[in-house]
């Protein structure tokens, strides 16, 4: 009777040299920052679309009975302490957390952080504003 052959796990190749994270980690970023950067820039947007879209969100938002910002931001404008916290946590989290979620499966479930990475990957390429009428059409679609 033989024994089963062993399942080989399709983690990352670069589990395989030591440091072999921070290559890929740093790999990705300098390959895929410039792409993104390059993307912003042909999709620049003037201030005027910008405040004409906002409005059409506010319109949207006031027909589903949903706009209570204006409220909110009242009960919490005069404390600048706040509004400063939960500026730095906004726009902290938004890159230390993939960071570290990404790093952690790494070193903890390398089978699992190949699937995130990728999805990660997928959902930022997916997601970038390739098209500037997307949002246009996604407006319409919702009215």
């Amino acid at each position: 009777m033989t024994a089963p052959p062993e399942r080989s796990t399709p983690g990352p190749r670069s589990k395989r040299i030591r440091g072999g994270w921070a290559l890929e980690a740093a790999g990705m970023v300098l390959a895929l920052y410039p792409v993104y950067g390059w993307i912003r820039d042909l999709v620049g947007v003037s201030r005027a679309d910008a405040f004409h879209n906002a409005k059409q969100i506010i319109d949207w938002q006031q027909r589903l009975g949903i706009f209570h910002e204006r409220t909110i931001q009242g009960w919490f404008l005069s404390s600048r302490w706040f509004i400063g916290f939960w500026n730095l946590f906004y726009g902290s989290i938004h890159f230390a957390g993939p960071i570290v979620t990404l790093v952690a499966l790494y070193h903890f479930d390398p089978d699992r952080y190949v699937r995130w990475r990728n999805t990660h990957a997928d959902v930022e390429s997916t997601l970038s504003d390739l098209n500037p009428d997307t949002f246009r059409s996604a407006l319409r679609a919702l009215a």
